[in-house]
């Protein structure tokens, strides 16, 4: 039981107001247990959480730059997503998990990630939607399903699966939770000890309501106001394409 706790505080399942991360691994999951025996690239890995989903069971690599968000984590590979030092063809799968956005030039990394997958080979990507700016200045764009399809489309790939991730319900709730924590957060370092006293209480009642608006997301069907996507693309050859 002490472990089934464990594991759903990890998914945010319970207590966490529901979040791009927590539908992405959620996701993840299922789709790591449809592989095995292939080359796994991920790109942009950081602190690489999701490996231990696709080893032992698959090869996997971490791949990232030298000078990371998460130094302290050392990728398999370093190496900028715009050249990655592989043959052509020699992955099955690529991860671009919530990275694609920090690409300044996102069609010219896809085109790289085409070179260096298999034929038929796939890319899962996850993105938000409506994500505040984060990890500056690299934060550069956020996708509608539009914009993934285009972008995908311009370098070779071909939709197979896409998933918003949850609703307006949701995604408000998301908002008013990360309203409390970065109000929290501001005043936690420079504040006296009232403005961090109140930014506590305030942080705590914004989580209150986010995590009560978002039970009700089940009411909203078209998700239009969605928090990101995940997408599952399959690289197809010029002759392939419609």
């Amino acid at each position: 039981m002490r472990n089934r706790i464990k594991n759903l505080i990890k998914q945010d399942k319970i207590f966490a107001v529901p979040n791009e991360r927590s539908f992405l691994y959620n996701h993840l999951v299922e789709f790591a247990q449809t592989l095995k025996g292939k080359k796994i690239l991920d790109i942009g890995a950081g602190r690489q959480q999701y490996r231990s989903l696709f080893e032992p069971h698959n090869t996997y690599e971490a791949c990232d730059l030298d000078n990371s968000f998460y130094p302290e984590k050392k990728p398999d590979i370093i190496a900028s997503v715009y050249d990655i030092p592989r043959e052509n063809g020699h992955y099955d799968v690529v991860l671009l998990l919530q990275v694609l956005e920090h690409l300044e030039f996102p069609v010219k990394g896809l085109r790289e990630i085409h070179r260096v997958l298999k034929k038929d080979g796939v890319v899962y990507l996850s993105t938000p939607q409506a994500a505040g700016d984060h990890f500056e200045p690299y934060h550069f764009f956020n996708f509608t399903q539009y914009g993934l399809q285009s972008v995908l489309s311009q370098s070779g790939f071909r939709v197979q699966e896409h998933q918003r991730l949850a609703g307006m319900f949701n995604y408000v709730g998301n908002r008013i939770w990360k309203l409390g924590s970065i109000l929290e957060s501001q005043y936690r370092v420079n504040g006296n000890i009232i403005q961090r006293a109140f930014a506590a209480v305030f942080k705590l009642m914004c989580y209150g309501v986010g995590r009560s608006i978002a039970l009700f997301d089940f009411l909203d069907k078209k998700k239009h106001y969605c928090i990101g996507h995940i997408v599952v693309a399959r690289k197809v050859e010029d002759h392939d394409r419609e």
